[in-house]
């Protein structure tokens, strides 16, 4: 967990490779940190492939099942691929329009 937390945030924060910043949240979510779950539901999240859209979906809620508060306060308004937040815009919770709540 706290290995792939670590990869995850060099490179996203060195620029050097979203692909292998996914690999590692997605073998971090395998491992069952909530944190890198809920980051990994992110990268999912705003994919236009609704497949992927679903799989964003699964991690966020076992993010927020284990504990990650930040992903508790957001699977409460997005618990389906179809849900949209409660704000002015009405913004998807997921697919290409959404907004990414969290990177690291």
């Amino acid at each position: 967990g706290d290995a792939a937390e670590r990869l995850v945030q060099y490179y996203l924060n060195s620029g050097k490779s979203l692909k292998k910043a996914k690999h590692w949240a997605h073998i971090g979510s395998e491992n069952d940190s909530a944190k890198v779950q809920f980051m990994y539901s992110n990268f999912l999240a705003d994919s236009r492939k609704e497949e992927e859209q679903r799989r964003g979906l699964f991690w966020l809620k076992r993010a927020a099942e284990n504990g990650d508060e930040i992903a508790k306060l957001i699977y409460e308004e997005c618990d389906s691929i179809d849900a949209k937040m409660d704000d002015a815009e009405n913004t998807p919770c997921f697919g290409p329009e959404a907004e990414s709540p969290y990177y690291p």
